[in-house]
């Protein structure tokens, strides 16, 4: 968890970069640019790596997966931790993405041999319908993923789901011992702790 608080420290505010990177999502109003994906990536990997934590991007996935056509191949988890026997696979999400796209993420979440999972999720800002609209499309997603994957396949490993509020400098996350103990009605606002992240 420590790990999140410290990625979320550098990527809290208005700021357009962290040292010599610079987010270049796309601008909106107010001149603010918005963190993507990869520039999530590239900080959660620098914080471990300061920590001398070994990590692999973009790692493949051990498992076939169909996810557009009805052939199955190999996909890619965005980052592992020490990978290799005790990996812990992380998925990162910014913004409002679509249920099937979080599906897919857990898909592979949920089937690959890992000691332990994360999603890290950035939103830009947050209003009263923000979290309860992202967290129930987890929940719909999480089902989803559970439905479309082979239970041979369904593999326990503890899970983590953070979710930073970029504007607020707002963090809330969950955690579970055990992926498949998590239920679709586990993803709501009350049950996620919070902190400021600076």
């Amino acid at each position: 968890m420590r790990v999140f608080h410290e990625t979320s420290k550098h990527l809290v505010g208005d700021g357009d970069r962290y040292g010599s990177l610079i987010f270049t999502g796309k601008r909106r109003s107010g001149n603010r640019t918005l963190v993507r994906e990869p520039e999530a990536r590239h900080l959660l990997a620098l914080t471990l790596q300061q920590a001398n934590v070994l990590i692999g991007l973009e790692v493949p996935t051990t498992e076939r997966y169909a996810f557009t056509t009805s052939r199955p191949d190999s996909a890619n988890v965005d980052l592992g931790i020490d990978p290799g026997d005790a990996q812990v696979n992380v998925e990162l999400k910014t913004g409002q993405p679509g249920v099937p796209k979080i599906a897919k993420d857990f898909r592979k979440i949920i089937s690959e041999k890992a000691s332990g999972c994360a999603f890290y999720h950035v939103l830009e800002d947050a209003d009263s319908g923000t979290f309860p609209s992202l967290l129930a499309k987890y929940g719909v997603a999480f089902q989803q993923a559970l439905n479309q994957t082979d239970t041979a396949l369904h593999r326990r490993k503890w899970f983590v789901h953070y979710i930073l509020v970029r504007r607020r400098w707002d963090a809330r996350w969950q955690t579970w011992g055990d992926i498949l103990e998590v239920q679709r009605g586990d993803f709501a606002e009350v049950q996620y702790k919070q902190v400021r992240t600076r």
